[in-house]
């Protein structure tokens, strides 16, 4: 699946939907400085499997692109987004970066994604790993580092699939690091 780009021009400030409809597109990658929201059509890209989003002005983004139910690889970094919308359905994703945004919480409907392998939320606001990380079953990669997590939950020993669990940069204090270490075999420089 190569990835087809869409690249607009640092003072270009509005999306040319038309391109979207010019071709089936199965993988894209937008890179645009100069934009602070999507246009609602690409939800309606059906073909769609893998979407990357390089667009640091974001400051919003539509809730229909979470429920597109071809989608399985969702990318998006380094934009200034503090929250994601809520879904009822969200798509089938197996692969989904959020790193270097403005996160302090992630969306309930993180708990509605059984088949998600790789998960990084590192480089965001968060406090807390999300509860609804329990119920990601597939889950095999988690990244975590840089945010302002103070400690770890015991559920993520439950998770059977997780193989990589990245922790760095976070706010644990000497007590906590000792009990990861303890627990989770985890140790700090």
């Amino acid at each position: 699946m190569k990835a087809r780009m869409i690249k607009l021009r640092k003072n270009q400030t509005s999306f040319p939907t038309e391109v979207l409809f010019e071709q089936p597109w199965e993988s894209l990658e937008i890179q645009a400085e100069g934009i602070d929201s999507l246009p609602n059509s690409l939800s309606e890209i059906s073909t769609l499997r893998s979407l990357t989003l390089n667009c640091p002005n974001l400051t919003e983004i539509n809730s229909r692109l979470f429920e597109m139910q071809t989608l399985e690889i969702f990318k998006m970094r380094n934009t200034t987004i503090n929250s994601l919308p809520e879904v009822e359905n969200p798509s089938p994703l197996k692969t989904l970066f959020l790193s270097g945004n403005q996160l302090g919480v992630t969306p309930h409907w993180f708990s509605k994604l059984p088949h998600l392998e790789l998960l990084d939320i590192s480089g965001n606001k968060l406090t807390c790993v999300p509860e609804e990380i329990s119920t990601m079953v597939s889950l095999r990669r988690l990244v975590l580092d840089r945010n302002q997590i103070e400690t770890l939950p015991n559920f993520l020993k439950n998770l059977k699939h997780l193989s990589h669990l990245s922790i760095d940069g976070n706010a644990f204090d000497e007590d906590e690091k000792a009990r990861i270490g303890r627990e989770f075999g985890i140790w700090f420089n």
